[in-house]
């Protein structure tokens, strides 16, 4: 009897706690995807059709049954999915006869996302994504919290909430949520815009910009500009002159004939301009509207033309950002920012985040607008320390990395052909290509290695073709590794590794190369984990 007593007392303070649902998801669920499957079976039941016998539909009846199948697990996961917030978890339910039930701790959740694809639009339904740092957070984008309008804003309020009570230390005195009075104060949220500040937008012109100098096929071009740092480097070493250059100029210029060189430039150009344009649409259509604001401690970014993406991320969840830059990019003075936080950045399909994206273009000089998404240093300080840079003589290193040693191998390889094989000479032109890409990456590589350090957070810069520098809060840093060989290590040069809070959501660089040994010292004494 006092079992049965204890039960039902439990059931009735479980019953005052639920401030959500428990509701099931939004029939959208069922068609989510339906343009992508059906053009799979599509595809596969013509094939089967074509390669049967006598082109009798009835060869492609396999098929149809296959995605019967899978309309009909789409349906059952609608019918038998619930949702539910109480005890200041979200308590997710599956299953008829192997029932699951998953309960998310609210305080854990670190980002809260609405994406709204074409045919959940033309539904009024909303996909939400949620990630966390508990054991399950790999697989929370398995969670398909497809609400309508009103649920899935109040599901998003009640979220917010509970991450702005554990990073400021609010407390509710009612502990419960009304689900009118909620939905009220959303909608006047929506109309005052008071409470939020626009920090960043994206306009038409700065992502035909984007699209263009992130092009895949104009990133070829910057191969032109690889000359530029090579040259210095043998004039420095007195290994060529510039009438070195000169001579070899003329040399080629005088074997090949002018007009084919002017449609072969012509063609290359036609293709460059196309291959732009392609570019510049596919970053209009990805970041369309692309928002960046403040709202009290919580980050809200959102964009998309035809599937509207919305993330929020709480202030306090930030562990870092990074900006990159190809050769490009790093010409005319722009760069791309990404942010890491635990759930932005996870994954490429649609129904799951994407590259964890802050400012999708943004001038170099302009990287103070960081300020206002942290408050442990500023944009400025980070400018004015001293950085570290790789120790002298270090080059040679550089050069027998990977990359460099796959392109020298190229060269001999192509070397080996000419003699062996008898090829056309003028192949030396390969092995001339393959010898300078590898040089460049070296160079390149070694000039871009930087590292500072402070008690508030830690800064490193690597990278070749694409620069990237990635700045991280010291209070998210849990471990610092250096590595090297004997032989390195002899003379104080190390690889340094970093291991930061939220690496896995936004996989950031995070190891700069033959670095003195002090870099690791100073990270280390300033470890706080």
């Amino acid at each position: 009897m006092t079992d049965k007593t204890n039960k039902t007392a439990n059931l009735e303070s479980r019953e005052k706690t639920t401030v959500f649902g428990p509701v099931r998801g939004h029939i959208a669920t069922i068609f989510n995807g339906t343009l992508r499957d059906a053009g799979v079976f599509g595809v596969g039941a013509l094939i089967a059709f074509l390669l049967g016998k006598n082109l009798d539909l009835k060869n492609a009846i396999p098929i149809l049954i296959i995605a019967a199948v899978v309309i009909l697990e789409k349906v059952f996961n609608f019918l038998f999915t619930f949702y539910e917030i109480s005890d200041e978890n979200l308590i997710y339910t599956q299953g008829l006869f192997n029932k699951k039930v998953r309960h998310i701790p609210l305080a854990t959740i670190s980002t809260v996302d609405i994406t709204q694809p074409f045919i959940c639009r033309l539904l009024g339904a909303y996909i939400i994504n949620i990630d966390n740092y508990s054991s399950i957070a790999a697989n929370s984008k398995e969670i398909p919290l497809v609400l309508n309008r009103k649920n899935a804003d109040l599901f998003k309020s009640i979220v917010i909430k509970e991450q702005v009570k554990k990073a400021d230390g609010y407390v509710d005195t009612d502990e419960s949520v009304d689900s009118k009075h909620s939905s009220e104060q959303i909608k006047k949220s929506r109309s005052d815009g008071a409470d939020r500040t626009l920090i960043y937008s994206c306009s038409f012109f700065d992502l035909c910009k984007q699209g263009l100098l992130k092009s895949r096929l104009l990133l070829m071009f910057q191969g032109l500009l690889l000359a530029f740092p090579i040259i210095n480097q043998l004039e420095e070493w007195n290994l060529v002159s510039r009438q070195d250059w000169n001579n070899t100029k003329d040399f080629v210029a005088g074997r090949i004939d002018s007009q084919l060189l002017v449609d072969n430039i012509l063609l290359l150009l036609a293709i460059f301009i196309f291959f732009g344009l392609i570019g510049v649409v596919m970053s209009l259509v990805k970041y369309f509207d692309f928002k960046v604001e403040k709202r009290v401690d919580m980050l809200h970014i959102s964009y998309g033309l035809f599937t509207k993406k919305h993330f929020t991320i709480a202030k306090s969840k930030i562990a870092g950002f990074q900006w990159e830059s190809n050769r490009m990019m790093e010409l005319f003075g722009y760069c791309t920012v990404k942010v890491s936080a635990v759930g932005y950045g996870i994954g490429d399909d649609e129904n799951s985040k994407e590259e964890a994206v802050l400012c999708p273009i943004l001038p170099i000089q302009e990287l103070t607008l960081l300020d206002n998404f942290i408050d442990e240093f500023s944009m400025e300080e980070v400018k004015g320390t001293e950085a570290f840079i790789p120790v002298k003589h270090s080059l040679k290193y550089f050069l027998i990395r990977p990359l460099p040693l796959f392109w020298y191998c190229t060269a001999a390889a192509a070397i080996c052909m000419i003699i062996f094989l008898k090829l056309n000479p003028y192949i030396y032109l390969l092995v001339g290509a393959a010898i300078l890409l590898g040089t460049a990456l070296a160079v390149l590589n070694k000039k871009h290695n930087l590292c500072k350090v402070k008690d508030n957070f830690v800064l490193i810069s690597t990278g070749s073709f694409k620069r990237c520098t990635m700045i991280i809060k010291m209070s998210k840093l849990e471990s610092v590794k250096r590595s090297a060989s004997v032989f390195k290590a002899k003379k104080g040069c190390y690889n340094i590794e970093l291991g930061y809070i939220a690496a896995a959501a936004a996989p950031f660089e995070t190891k700069c190369y033959n670095m003195p040994g002090r870099v690791y010292d100073e990270i280390r004494a300033r470890l706080i984990f």
